[in-house]
């Protein structure tokens, strides 16, 4: 799900869950889905629009309900220093099968479609920069 907020694209995609080994409010997590992501819509840009333009992917929160295995990731996607219109992002992303996604997430996504946001969560910690890109 993506929506617009004060000009930025937030996206919102929940996976089925996280592996036993992870823990979703770790840095580490968030970094790595991160990257995970920018590989996802990397594929759907060359698949769809048959361009390789890096478009970077910035972590905001991520969250997971007590007793529940699902993860919520909330997330802004750059073109350069240019938020990616949510619309956009989101055709992007349909492009993709749900097991195309999951491949590249090492998760299955429980929800790629469009639905209202949730509010960000306190959960995630404030993670440095990821400098390995």
């Amino acid at each position: 799900m993506f929506h617009d907020v004060n000009g930025c694209s937030l996206c919102v995609p929940v996976l089925r869950f996280a592996g036993p080994g992870d823990d979703p409010r770790s840095c580490r997590f968030s970094q790595m889905m991160e990257q995970r992501l920018e590989n996802v819509f990397s594929e759907a840009q060359a698949k769809v629009l048959d361009v390789h333009t890096r478009l970077s992917v910035q972590m905001l929160s991520v969250s997971q309900s007590v007793g529940s295995p699902a993860v919520s990731l909330v997330y802004m996607v750059r073109n350069g220093t240019t938020p990616l219109n949510g619309t956009a992002a989101s055709n992007l992303l349909g492009q993709l099968t749900a097991e195309m996604v999951g491949y590249f997430l090492f998760y299955p996504p429980l929800v790629i479609a469009e639905r209202k946001c949730p509010s960000a969560s306190r959960d995630t910690p404030r993670c440095p920069p990821n400098t390995s890109s």
